[in-house]
């Protein structure tokens, strides 16, 4: 055997090698393309349950953008006035339900609390001018018995992610 033949050789190795790792990429691109596959259904289903989250009326119990009040504060008995009364006030007859005087001091010094917690869009509305609401009394402002998908309609979204 000489030189010649030990080159052949080699090069059927080589070849060889080739061939093996051709065969090892086309398992990867197989693979690629299974997991790029997965990855379109996953993003397709967040969108579907997001779209639906749209539709959905807000939890009763989620209280995760409600600050906590701190008991027998002016603003927490603002609020347990308010749902005492069952309706939107003004600030005059607020003050009055949680028995203090409707002095001008105390009617700034309440709107003033009451009106960061309306810009932050929590606990309180402001319907009116000086006039406070809190904002569970608001209807969703989508009714998904009336104008939501239908229920086929969620089942089939549902069953496209699944």
């Amino acid at each position: 055997m000489g030189l010649t033949s030990d080159i052949r050789k080699k090069i059927e190795k080589k070849f060889k090698d080739v061939r093996e790792l051709e065969a090892q990429r086309s398992q990867l691109q197989s693979s690629l393309r299974e997991l790029q596959t997965q990855i379109r259904e996953a993003k397709a289903a967040i969108q579907a349950y997001e779209e639906i989250l749209k539709l959905a009326p807000a939890d009763r119990d989620d209280d995760k953008n409600e600050p906590k009040i701190r008991p027998n504060s002016a603003v927490a008995l603002a609020r347990d006035a308010l749902r005492k009364h069952g309706k939107p006030m003004h600030i005059s007859k607020l003050l009055e339900a949680m028995g203090r005087q409707s002095t001008h001091e105390q009617r700034i010094s309440l709107s003033g609390s009451l009106a960061a917690y309306v810009r932050q869009n929590q606990i309180f509305t402001r319907p009116e001018a000086n006039t406070f609401g809190l904002i569970e009394w608001q209807q969703p402002t989508l009714n998904l018995v009336n104008s939501g998908p239908s229920e086929k309609e969620v089942d089939a979204v549902l069953e496209n992610v699944r």
